[in-house]
């Protein structure tokens, strides 16, 4: 509960002062450029958020695939992440966005919170040139997982964005499911690793995490 709080906290904390910012800052400095290639392939999610972010162009990130690899609180349910292939390539969209802005979808990824690092990568332009960008790599990647229904958004956005077709029939190949339960035994202190003493206090952290739940829906 207490991850959920900072998380929130800071959250509301810089998106307070980033919508200040977006009535003050006339020409803010875009010297930041990122590689989305899940839900953040839109440009509307930044623009939900006032970010100071422009989008560049399609790219593709060489060596890498898609996976839903990130786990989280939910039994079995895994959101995206890119691992080394040496046969796979994985689309996206570039965008360039200023600092603050930057630490605001740190914030907003759980970067902060031990879910993604941002590490530098570099990706190729449909023209062959290549540009070193941010990127969110999962630092303890599960395979196995399923994604929500939801990840039908990123299959939309590769159909929009015109990615190659054998990229979007990977995206559909993804099992999805609509309801997952929660995961007692997965902490959100130490990010989707294993809860200390889990089978001795497992009744304490399943009401804690009912707690949570609601917590979540309220704030």
């Amino acid at each position: 509960m207490i991850s959920i709080l900072r998380q929130r906290s800071l959250r509301y904390s810089f998106l307070l002062i980033q919508k200040i910012r977006s009535k003050l800052v006339r020409n803010p400095k875009y010297k930041h450029f990122y590689f989305a290639y899940g839900a953040n392939l839109s440009i509307e999610r930044f623009k939900k958020y006032n970010l100071f972010a422009k989008e560049v162009a399609v790219a593709k990130l060489p060596k890498h695939q898609l996976q839903m690899s990130l786990p989280c609180e939910y039994l079995n349910k895994g959101f995206a992440g890119v691992e080394l292939s040496e046969s796979h390539d994985v689309w996206g969209m570039v965008f360039q966005l200023d600092l603050f802005s930057l630490w605001i979808l740190d914030i907003l990824e759980w970067a902060w919170f031990g879910a993604y690092k941002r590490k530098k990568k570099t990706v190729t332009w449909l023209d062959g040139t290549t540009q070193d960008v941010w990127c969110y790599v999962v630092q303890s990647p599960r395979s196995g997982l399923k994604c929500s229904e939801r990840y039908n958004l990123l299959l939309t956005a590769a159909k929009n964005k015109n990615f190659p077709q054998d990229y979007i029939q990977d995206i559909q190949s993804f099992e999805t499911q609509e309801r997952f339960e929660l995961d007692h035994s997965v902490s959100l202190r130490r990010y989707a690793q294993k809860r200390r003493f889990y089978p001795r206090f497992r009744i304490v952290y399943k009401i804690h995490d009912g707690f949570r739940e609601k917590l979540c829906r309220w704030i």
